[in-house]
């Protein structure tokens, strides 16, 4: 038995490659991406003993593109694949929020779908589909696993463009005797951070960006509002119990043509997601408010909603999924919990603070950093930062990796000091590393939007930061620092 797997190297893809290798003979549908090759692609996300097999027949790229025709492969090249298959398995998608034009996700999303449901028909072999259980959009009440396009709306293109493929490879199978199984997965979290892929879906992206600010005892809790309702509904699901019923259905198809929601029996609400953010975030705490509340953000609050306003509208959402017919063929023990749910994020907070801190090679932008430090600050000492704020009286530290943690002293608005200190500052510290402190210092990016993107944190009494912070974005405009980076 044969399966070919597109999308082998996103979270899902990989994570069923490492399941069926070795078990199974592979054929995994990679293109060079990135100044990578397709082998080195994949080699950075399999495991030594699954990596050692790539190349033998157990485990074999094919090199093509899923959005060319025939996927790129040649007419020959593409028959003699097709007379070994024995099953298709299609992950590969355009996930991302990007874009709001739908012609940007259909080449991939739908034209490459249809590609791939080609390639099955002509090796005569069962085909899994993987959609998303999103293509309900804002059906009320319970989607059922045989609804399809009720008349809902859809809240973005990659909705749109995951419920038109599932219509066109219905379409196309029409009559067919093979087997066809499309997958409905929910909003899939792994364990862990994987090496080598993004941080994942947008509860893992707003928990990183609060994760950069980290308050200590002594202060007050920043409390960081968003709109949503509390008893929203977000299909949180595992990626193993994903992995599992996928690892099922590519080994044991089933007859016939059927759907199957990979969803949690018991959805997540809203603020079930945000009480367990709250209990792995120091001195910040996420509240869900009302829409009505939402022109009284602060600039902070205003900066956070930007960054994740295409997450939004799930934040609302109090639709169902029904999963008889996936309880009924496959496994239906998701153990999507709060307990889960707060294992997930306790351990990618811990990671991201172990990556935040690693030491790196020092880089031009590294010797810039300290040129900065201990030039061109030094040459203003004694000098008002920002005119009119005498009332700025603080010392804290800023910590760049790869170069050194440095104490600042301003008192009434004077710097008074500048010195290379061997700990960070209980009071406050600002960490990051050399790229971002750069785009600061040279007045390209404020300092309140550099907080909520990557490598970027804040330890100590947030309150005196963010005021200090808000302070420095004036000095770093009104004295950018314009050295060349070398």
């Amino acid at each position: 038995m044969t399966i070919f797997i597109t999308g082998a190297t996103g979270l899902v893809g990989s994570d069923l490659v490492e399941r069926l290798a070795g078990r199974v003979p592979l054929r995994l549908l990679v293109r060079a991406s990135g100044g990578q090759s397709a082998e080195e692609r994949m080699a950075a996300l399999l495991s030594p003993r699954v990596a050692e097999l790539m190349g033998s027949d157990a485990l074999r790229l094919v090199s093509g593109d899923l959005t060319a025709p025939g996927m790129g492969l040649g007419q020959h090249e593409r028959q003699r694949l097709a007379q070994e298959l024995d099953g298709v398995v299609h992950l590969a998608a355009r996930t991302d929020f990007e874009s709001r034009e739908l012609s940007d996700y259909q080449r991939v999303n739908v034209g490459g779908a249809l590609e791939v449901a080609q390639l099955a028909q002509l090796a005569r072999c069962p085909l899994l589909l993987a959609s998303t259980a999103y293509v309900a959009g804002d059906h009320p009440g319970l989607f059922m696993e045989h609804h399809l396009d009720l008349g809902q709306a859809l809240r973005n293109p990659y909705e749109a463009s995951k419920l038109e493929a599932e219509q066109a490879v219905r379409r196309l199978w029409a009559g067919s005797e093979l087997p066809l199984a499309i997958m409905r997965p929910g909003i899939i979290l792994p364990d862990a951070p994987r090496a080598g892929l993004p941080v994942g879906p947008g509860p893992l992206v707003h928990l990183q960006l609060l994760a950069r600010l980290q308050g200590n005892d002594a202060t007050r809790v920043w409390v960081l509002r968003y709109a949503g309702d509390p008893q929203g509904q977000l299909n949180l699901v595992p990626l193993n119990f994903v992995g599992r019923v996928l690892e099922r259905a590519a080994l044991a198809p089933r007859d016939g043509t059927a759907t199957y929601h990979l969803t949690a029996r018991t959805a997540l609400t809203i603020g079930q997601v945000s009480a367990a953010m709250n209990a792995e975030l120091v001195g910040v705490e996420t509240r869900v408010c009302g829409q009505d509340e939402v022109a009284d953000f602060d600039r902070y609050e205003r900066t956070l909603a930007r960054r994740c306003r295409m997450y939004e509208p799930y934040l609302f959402l109090r639709n169902g999924h029904d999963r008889r017919r996936l309880v009924a063929g496959f496994d239906g023990d998701d153990g999507a919990d709060e307990a889960w749910l707060r294992r997930v994020f306790r351990t990618h907070v811990q990671v991201w603070r172990e990556q935040l801190t690693e030491s790196h090679e020092e880089l031009p932008a590294s010797r810039a950093v300290r040129r900065y430090f201990e030039s061109f600050l030094p040459g203003m000492l004694g000098r008002a930062l920002v005119p009119g704020l005498a009332s700025l009286v603080t010392d804290f530290t800023v910590s760049v990796a790869s170069v050194g943690v440095f104490r600042l002293d301003i008192q009434e608005g004077v710097l008074e000091s500048v010195s290379e200190v061997g700990e960070p500052s209980p009071r406050f510290d600002f960490a990051s590393d050399a790229e971002a402190m750069l785009e600061a210092v040279t007045g390209e990016v404020r300092p309140s939007e550099l907080f909520f993107r990557e490598r970027m944190r804040i330890t100590g009494n947030l309150y005196e930061a963010l005021s200090t912070a808000t302070a420095l974005e004036d000095f770093f405009r009104m004295h950018p620092f314009k050295e060349r980076v070398a």
